[in-house]
């Protein structure tokens, strides 16, 4: 993998969301991946290149759970459809993982 840090003046994502629990042990943001994904052609993209995001709000840190959104970059202007949300991302320094078509893990494991 490749890591990096980056700054963004930020920028508009569409998606849904969901509550989610610390290491999703009860598997709510695969879930909503794969829901997420079915639902990404009613999105109107307009841009040439696509970003997916898996963006993580933690409101407290008492009960280990937080929000989760998978979404995907949009221009600011672009409609939503029903039952998706839509969000402003504020300027800011994110961390950012590219992850390989393929991982070797080496030793034969």
């Amino acid at each position: 993998m490749k890591f990096s840090l980056l700054h963004t003046e930020g920028f508009a994502v569409a998606g849904l969301e969901c509550r989610a629990v610390k290491w999703d042990s009860d598997g709510a943001v695969g879930k909503m991946w794969s829901d997420f994904l079915t639902h990404l052609e009613k999105i109107e993209l307009k841009q040439d290149a696509v970003t997916m995001y898996g963006i993580c709000e933690q409101e407290t840190c008492k009960n280990g759970d937080f929000t989760y959104m998978a979404a995907i970059g949009i221009d600011s202007g672009t409609d939503v459809p029903p039952g998706m949300t839509k969000k402003f991302i504020q300027p800011q320094n994110f961390f950012q993982a590219s992850v390989p078509d393929r991982i070797s893990t080496g030793s034969g494991y």
